[in-house]
């Protein structure tokens, strides 16, 4: 299926504990090959196979995902402070996240630091120290 027919009899890819222990020059033959085809279509050829394959998700695509729209696995919300709508995801076995219910507000990166050090037990001082060295905003 992928057009390199010589790799069924590489005695390196022959039985999965070969491949397993040739991961390394089996990705530098498969990722080049993988690069030839769109994802939906390496996924209708291997469908065809009786190939049993699904398609890795990069973050972009994981809210496009039909069952992650279907069951609502990601609510999109307005947060003060941000122009777009923000993912919160949805966790299987705790209860569902409603917009209404969601933070007025995400910190920003630093916002919370100072707070953090001093509960994990940072002397006023050496937090001063760090904030002056630029170790922290």
């Amino acid at each position: 299926m992928i057009g390199q027919p010589d790799w069924k009899n590489d005695p390196r890819f022959a039985t999965p504990e070969a491949r397993i222990e040739n991961e390394a020059a089996l990705m530098a033959v498969i990722r080049p090959a993988m690069t030839t085809k769109t994802s939906a279509e390496w996924l209708k050829i291997l469908d065809e196979a009786d190939i049993l394959a699904a398609k890795v998700n990069d973050y972009g695509d994981l809210f496009e995902d039909p069952q992650v729209q279907a069951v609502r696995q990601v609510e999109w919300v307005k947060q003060q402070g941000f122009d777009e709508m923000l993912p919160v995801p949805q966790i299987p076995g705790l209860p569902k996240v409603e917009p209404a219910s969601c933070l007025a507000r995400v910190p920003v990166p630093g916002e919370q630091t100072e707070e953090i050090l001093a509960e994990i037990g940072y002397a006023p001082g050496k937090i001063a120290s760090l904030r002056a060295g630029g170790a922290i905003r």
